[in-house]
């Protein structure tokens, strides 16, 4: 009878102390921190992968992949130092921005020609592309571009660094219509002739938001090309359009 009441106790002490370390567990385990805000635009301040940051009146951004690219693409005298590549994922989004980001999903009218590879009267082809353009979920994903363009010659020069970038040799944009993020370098026209030349020794940041059409896929590679380079006073060519590939 002592023997069993002996091993009772003994057992009653083993679940007091593993009763102590559950608790000690509970304790130790740290509270979830709360996701810091932005009142500016948020990807900037994303440097590890899965990073968060609220950015108010637009959403919850999250870093799904970076590549510190730290390198210099030349065209001419045009310098492109391109920064950062990030693909980040947009969630709890304000309904504004799901209906901003719809209007870049919308084709061209240019596009929708090619698309249906037969010739429409213009009319006809703002209204397919007026139609067009895909809702916006509960979770957007895209890519992001930060880099500097430089004109190191002593002329004016007629330039646009990143006027078509591909994602996985899959996804094409025509970044004058489909960027989402400005800077000085990509707050420009459509055309050409719409844009401010580089005065000569001028640096102008550039920032780039492209929504990718896959939020599953993972961005391998990322090419950008070139506009054509010209003379900002006669418009003489200078050097045609170059594509460079980046990888990840």
């Amino acid at each position: 009878m002592m023997k069993i009441r002996n091993v009772f106790y003994i057992l009653c002490s083993i679940l007091i102390i593993l009763s102590g370390c559950a608790q000690q567990e509970k304790v130790k385990q740290p509270k979830k921190q709360a996701i810091p805000e932005t009142n500016e635009y948020g990807g900037l301040q994303l440097i590890k992968v899965g990073q968060e940051i609220k950015q108010k009146n637009w959403g919850t951004l999250k870093l799904e992949q970076i590549k510190h690219v730290n390198e210099t693409f030349t065209v001419g005298t045009m310098k492109i130092y391109v920064d950062n590549v990030r693909v980040i994922t947009l969630s709890n989004m304000e309904t504004e921005t799901k209906e901003m980001l719809k209007m870049y999903t919308k084709l061209t009218p240019e596009e929708v020609q090619r698309r249906l590879g037969k010739t429409l009267e213009q009319t006809e082809a703002e209204l397919y592309a007026s139609l067009s353009g895909q809702d916006i979920g509960d979770t957007a994903k895209y890519i992001e571009i930060t880099y500097k363009v430089e004109n190191t010659g002593d002329k004016e020069m007629q330039f646009f660094s990143m006027n078509d970038v591909t994602v996985n040799e899959t996804q094409p944009f025509h970044v004058p219509t489909k960027n989402f993020l400005y800077a000085e370098d990509t707050l420009v026209g459509t055309k050409s002739v719409s844009r401010e030349d580089y005065i000569p020794g001028e640096t102008r940041d550039g920032l780039i938001g492209l929504l990718l059409s896959d939020p599953k896929e993972k961005v391998k590679t990322v090419s950008f090309t070139t506009d054509t380079l010209a003379a900002g006073d006669t418009h003489e060519k200078i050097a045609e359009p170059q594509t460079f590939t980046i990888s990840l």
